[in-house]
This record gives C-alpha cells, structure tokens and sequence, in this order.
C-alpha cells in the first residue's frame, strides 16, 4: 500500500514539473526497485536464507512492482 501511494506522489511530481513523466518515472521506479532489492542480497544470507528464498523474495518484488508502475502509469494516461 505504501509503495503505490509513494508511486503515484512520485508521478504526479515528475507529470507536473517533467517533460516526459514516463520515461522519467520508468528510470525512478526502477532505481527504486535496485535499491529494494540490496537488503534481500545484503542482509539475507547473513539470515539464513537460501539461494532459492532470495529468488523467491526477487519474484515477489517483481510480482509487485511491475503491475504497480503499468497501473501508475496507464491509469494517470487515460
């Protein structure tokens, strides 16, 4: 929920002072999933986790984040 609140602050912001939202928030939002995504290869073998949970854990976040940004992006379009 607070990642696609975060989303769609960060879009309007770049819809008002951007000249191509879009593609701006496509980089945005996929910086923000290579930042996401450090504590899952930093800290989780540190916890235990397996080769196979941090894939699962990737796949969640994908799971995630991929809709949010075409559901941010599409429906700001209509």
């Amino acid at each position: 929920m607070f990642a696609g609140v975060g989303a769609a602050v960060a879009y309007a912001t770049l819809i008002r002072f951007t000249d191509r939202p879009v593609r701006n928030f496509s980089i945005l939002s996929a910086a923000v999933f290579a930042v996401m995504l450090v504590p899952v290869f930093a800290a989780a073998p540190a916890l235990g986790l397996t080769v196979v949970g941090q894939g699962a854990l990737v796949l969640i976040h994908v799971a995630v984040a991929v809709p949010l940004v075409a559901f941010v992006v599409g429906a700001v379009r209509l």
